[in-house]
């Protein structure tokens, strides 16, 4: 039999590397790293994970720096509804590592490898308006953050297509930053980090934000999609931004936002 492992109401699927709400049925797919990283600590739910050893099996075969696993710490805290300041589930050992409450992780069995007779049918429940309210909300950005990596990933083809003729990455990178109405996809957390700063310091000073706004950017290209509170969406695609400088390209994308009609 096949174990699983939920934590509060998330049900981890290690084959998909996903998370199901079980409260709900939506499906959550959260960044590789993030889902290894989560598995692991609740496998060992109520013991301190050391970070080398979070690091090696959240991101196997490879060597990444502390900001990375404080990244994915983040957003596990986020999925959970948990945050560095309270750390009411997910604790921070200081200089050592991290520990998971125990209290809400359970160990189940996969439905699909048991015997018929140990199989339990759970009795159907209406969801609360709160149910409801958050999972239009998941498949609002489900829905437009789809469109963005649609429209990347048609705009990548075409224009290697047209100039450079070789084969386009369809894959599309890890959530690696999120905070309020900002959400941004990349491999790079070091430089997300520091492209949210300048987009947070701009509309901190400006009298209006949007209502939701999903940036990507890969090693050539970078998009945006912007959601204003109006229900009005705006996306946008800068190519060709390989090997260019970071004060470059955050410059390009505060201008960009700056001109996006509210």
């Amino acid at each position: 039999m096949r174990k699983q492992y939920k934590v509060k109401q998330f049900i981890l699927k290690e084959d998909a590397q996903i998370v199901v709400d079980s409260e709900t049925g939506t499906q959550h797919k959260i960044g590789r790293h993030d889902f290894l990283t989560l598995l692991e600590l609740a496998k060992h739910s109520g013991q301190i994970l050391s970070k080398a050893h979070l690091m090696e099996k959240g991101w196997p075969g490879k060597i990444v720096s502390d900001s990375s696993l404080t990244q994915s710490i983040r957003n596990i805290r986020n999925l959970i509804e948990d945050n560095g300041k309270n750390q009411l589930w997910l604790k921070t050992v200081a200089k050592v590592g991290y520990v998971l409450d125990s209290s809400i992780v359970e160990q189940l069995i996969d439905s699909s490898a048991a015997s018929p007779d140990s199989t339990k049918i759970k009795p159907t429940s209406i969801p609360t308006k709160e149910e409801l309210k958050g999972s239009n909300l998941f498949r609002f950005k489900y829905l437009y953050l789809n469109l963005l990596i649609i429209l990347v990933t048609v705009s990548i083809k075409l224009y290697n297509e047209e100039y450079i003729r070789k084969p386009v990455l369809l894959s599309y990178p890890n959530l690696s930053y999120q905070h309020e109405y900002l959400s941004i996809y990349s491999d790079d957390f070091e430089l997300s980090d520091k492209l949210a700063s300048e987009i947070l310091k701009m509309y901190r000073s400006s009298q209006s934000k949007p209502e939701k706004l999903f940036i990507m950017f890969t090693d050539e290209s970078l998009s945006f999609s912007y959601i204003g509170s109006d229900g009005i969406v705006v996306n946008k695609v800068i190519l060709n931004i390989k090997d260019l400088p970071f004060s470059y390209i955050s410059a390009r994308v505060v201008e960009e936002l700056n001109n996006v009609e509210i």
